[in-house]
């Protein structure tokens, strides 16, 4: 079985292309046509579904460009099984992370201490769920800044 931060550095890296680098640094996201690529739009929606659903209520005012984020991922590999819940959770939860922070520095979004630690709250928990070590997260956190 795969060493966990081994399994989740390698979906980061799979997914964080150069177009949801750009997403993060405010830019719009690059609208891919996908038409004669059935099995990339059939994993960007599946995707794109398993990660917004796990966008928290009261961070709901970033849905859209979560989405953004979430449409711009690369999905030229095949996604882990949707019964890997906790690297779900994971993912979502770093990408919201670096989303929030991104938003945040560019003045977008005001911070909340109380949004801030429901978030940092929620990394923590979906890391440990996932048996990443505290200093492997912040590699991972590093990742999606």
């Amino acid at each position: 079985s795969e060493v966990p931060f081994v399994r989740a550095w390698g979906v980061l890296s799979s997914w964080l292309n150069d177009s949801a680098k750009e997403v993060l640094r405010g830019a719009q996201p690059l609208r891919m046509c996908e038409e004669n690529r059935p099995a990339h739009k059939g994993r960007r929606d599946l995707l794109c579904s398993l990660l917004t659903e796990r966008l928290p209520k009261d961070l709901s005012f970033l849905s859209i460009r979560f989405y953004d984020l979430a449409s711009s991922l690369g999905v030229h590999q095949t996604l882990p099984s949707v019964l890997e819940g906790t690297l779900y959770d994971l993912m979502a939860a770093l990408l919201v992370h670096g989303l929030y922070k991104a938003e945040v520095s560019r003045g977008e979004v005001t911070a909340v201490p109380s949004q801030t630690a429901s978030l940092e709250k929620r990394l923590k928990a979906s890391a440990e769920a996932f048996g990443i070590s505290d200093a492997e997260l912040s590699i991972l956190t590093s990742m999606v800044a």
